[in-house]
């Protein structure tokens, strides 16, 4: 298995939308999105909201997976 964590900058003022995208990925899309990872070959994945040393907000999605590569070229 192997783990990676992709990090990407929120724009300012949108980390409220980035919330409520993965609230909905949660609740009212859990479904779909398991069967998203299942197709890919995604074991596991977490979503969450971090932040710099300079207070800014990052968008951060960590995965496993047997084959990361072939499972973030499905999402491409």
């Amino acid at each position: 298995m192997v783990a990676t964590l992709y990090v990407m900058p929120v724009k300012p003022g949108r980390s409220d939308d980035f919330r409520v995208f993965v609230s909905d990925l949660m609740r009212s899309r859990r479904v779909e999105w398991a069967e998203s990872h299942r197709r890919r070959g995604v074991t596991r994945q977490v979503v969450f909201l971090g932040h710099d040393g300079a207070g800014r907000d990052l968008a951060m999605v960590y995965s496993e997976s047997p084959e990361p590569e072939s499972a973030f070229a499905s999402i491409a």
